[in-house]
């Protein structure tokens, strides 16, 4: 959850992070628990063992990892083949009309050559893709929209253009 001490894929931290999630969600059984992002402090090996007590135990039906790119994620894989481990069974990267490079290449061939699920983020940019920021002034609209700034420029507002003319169509 962010807290100091609590953040990260060692098999201490996974345990005590499901079953947290267990007791406030009030239920037995995670769907898919996902690792949020790479630790390059703890081994795959290390976070998908943990992984496969908590699925042996009945507590995580089935794994997934966000914004691994396509070498991490080969080498997790690996290492669950090698090592006899479940493997991550969905891919989140980041994906909309505006960002498309991170996932488009090697990381979306790794993931249909591996059969994984993709579930994307930022499907709308943070809200760019929606039109309700068109200028800097429209960044005080919502608290998130500093986050939008960055899609303010030539190719965002092409790209706000061609959905307008969809939209109109």
């Amino acid at each position: 959850m962010g807290e100091p001490g609590r953040t990260g894929l060692s098999k201490r931290w996974i345990r005590q992070a499901v079953e947290d999630s267990l007791q406030r969600l009030q239920i037995d059984t995670i769907d898919l628990y996902q690792s949020h992002k790479p630790d390059p402090e703890t081994p795959y090996e290390e976070t998908l063992s943990a992984y496969a007590e908590l699925m042996e135990a009945g507590k995580v039906r089935a794994i997934g990892a966000s914004n691994l790119d396509a070498s991490q994620l080969s080498e997790a894989l690996r290492a669950a083949d090698e090592h006899g481990l479940p493997r991550y069974a969905t891919l989140q990267p980041p994906y909309n009309l505006y960002d498309r490079g991170s996932y488009e290449g090697p990381l979306r061939d790794l993931a249909i050559r591996e059969g994984l699920g993709v579930i994307t983020y930022y499907g709308l940019a943070s809200g760019f893709l929606t039109g309700k920021y068109r200028s800097r002034d429209d960044l005080s609209k919502s608290p998130r929209g500093g986050g939008v700034e960055k899609y303010l420029d030539e190719r965002g507002m092409r790209i706000l253009a061609a959905l307008d003319e969809v939209g109109r169509r």
